[in-house]
């Protein structure tokens, strides 16, 4: 009798362990299929989660969605030069490495869109270009087309000169994040700035910038994702599942 306890205790011992070990496996399996669901839905946004000084030259916005993005954001602009911008940041962005959600970031963030701005400083257009260094990325680039600082005003010929402007930035420096602080603040302010770095002051001589150049990097990836969206709910398109937490940006009429 005691030993014919003793059985039923070990079995039911190691049936247990067996039981623990089965359901951790089951769980750990349902985890996973949770885990890839959730990625396989935000593909896109993987995507665009790189490292913080990654560039990212990943092509995933193509000219239709760049066309539609500009149709929502510069809707006072005739659909001829919508069109015109949307195939030279596409052309720009295959010739110079850089992603279409990333020059859009650019745009948005230098100028919301407006063509016709002009800075305090005398920085122009949708990506905010001074008439000196316009000029001078022109000649290093063998722009032939520009003419004078009244050009900064097509938006064509400023997102051309832009985006060139960040490209040899980027022979300076190769990080993300310090390329987009030396677009933003100039090159020379920023050696500066990384000259006299101490922990006492990074925050305050380089706050602003730095975080104007997450405001970009977040930008591009948002961007994209509005692009998705704006896709999938054209009219006459098969239908595709969009995620609520993506449809809420254009209910608000963002």
């Amino acid at each position: 009798m005691y030993r014919g306890m003793e059985t039923i205790k070990a079995f039911s011992k190691q049936f247990t362990t067996f039981a623990i070990g089965a359901s951790l496996t089951a769980s750990l399996s349902l985890s996973s299929s949770i885990t890839k669901g959730f990625e396989s839905a935000r593909e896109g946004d993987k995507r665009t989660t790189r490292k913080k000084d990654d560039l990212n030259t990943e092509e995933y916005m193509d000219l239709e969605a760049i066309q539609l993005t500009l149709s929502k954001k510069m809707k006072r602009h005739s659909p001829e030069v919508r069109a015109a911008l949307a195939i030279r940041i596409e052309t720009l962005s295959r010739g110079l490495g850089f992603t279409p959600g990333f020059l859009l970031s650019v745009i948005e963030a230098e100028s919301h869109y407006r063509s016709s701005v002009v800075s305090f400083a005398g920085a122009v257009g949708l990506m905010q270009v001074m008439p000196a260094t316009a000029q001078f990325i022109a000649r290093h680039a063998g722009i032939k087309s520009y003419r004078g600082a009244k050009d900064l005003l097509d938006p064509v010929m400023n997102v051309t000169l832009g985006a060139h402007y960040l490209a040899y930035l980027r022979t300076r420096y190769p990080g993300y994040r310090e390329l987009m602080m030396a677009y933003n603040a100039g090159p020379n302010k920023l050696s500066t700035i990384l000259k006299n770095r101490t922990p006492a002051t990074t925050e305050q001589s380089e706050g602003p910038i730095s975080r104007y150049a997450s405001q970009v990097m977040n930008g591009a990836a948002r961007i994209a994702s509005e692009a998705r969206v704006i896709k999938a709910l054209q009219p006459g398109k098969k239908k595709r599942e969009v995620l609520a937490w993506e449809c809420a940006w254009l209910k608000d009429g963002v």
